[in-house]
């Protein structure tokens, strides 16, 4: 799924409730490009249980919503101007796998306005955007278990080579 330049939601995906994604164990993969602003953005909290959920590019945000919550499946996110995923109450990783790549100059992998919690599942990272960084929580980041591999080679914008 894609949008147009002219599109006047907030995303290439926009929900206005609660968005569960293969809560029935079903194994398809959604994939999304926000060629406008975000690819996926929900006004409430997004549920993945099974299968994957693939942002191949935005202009904004991969993802953006008041929640993310990975039971189980995958989550890719690459090619985004914003952040990878941008959540006001929480970002929850209990199981499954979440692949990020931060190229973007001062963009974040995971961006939190209260929690970030990994009890469970796989964080992967490369992050090689200017000032970036892989994850940022306003609140609290839990690491309870789980994977996590960040490769970070982001430089700091401010620092110029040519300077003494």
């Amino acid at each position: 799924v894609s949008d147009g330049e002219q599109n006047a939601q907030k995303g290439a995906l926009n929900s206005k409730s609660k968005l569960k994604i293969n809560e029935d164990g079903s194994d398809g993969t959604l994939s999304l490009k926000g060629n406008k602003k975000h690819a996926l953005n929900s006004s409430k909290r997004i549920e993945l249980y099974n299968g994957g959920l693939s942002v191949d590019g935005a202009a904004a945000d991969g993802i953006n919503a008041d929640g993310l919550e990975i039971y189980g499946g995958e989550v890719v996110l690459a090619d985004f101007i914003g952040d990878g995923v941008d959540c006001s109450e929480v970002i929850l990783l209990q199981a499954g796998k979440l692949t990020m790549n931060v190229s973007a100059e001062d963009s974040k992998g995971l961006k939190c306005d209260s929690l970030i919690e990994i009890s469970g599942g796989e964080l992967v990272a490369d992050v090689s955007g200017a000032g970036s960084k892989a994850v940022k929580s306003g609140v609290q980041t839990l690491v309870k278990g789980g994977v996590i591999s960040v490769d970070l080679s982001a430089t700091d914008p401010f620092f110029d080579e040519e300077k003494p």
